[in-house]
């Protein structure tokens, strides 16, 4: 499977929040991580983050939409 990044927004002014596919020992996953900036200026993935199967993804969809109805 190759990984395809869904989208990534600023948690910060030195971290960002990227949504993406992987895989690992063959199984596929939804990757819900916090990045750091490099120093070279590029970014670098941290332990801070979720990884979850895909079959899941409803579930935490419905969580989110009603935290951020609470929110509101």
């Amino acid at each position: 499977m190759e990984k395809t990044v869904f989208g990534e927004f600023q948690k910060n002014s030195r971290e960002l929040l990227r949504v993406a596919s992987s895989e690992y020992n063959g199984h596929s996953f939804i990757d819900i991580r916090v990045w750091t900036n490099g120093k070279d200026g590029g970014t670098l993935p941290t332990k801070k983050g979720v990884a979850i199967h895909p079959d899941l993804l409803p579930q935490l969809i419905e969580l989110l939409t009603k935290a951020a109805r609470t929110n509101e």
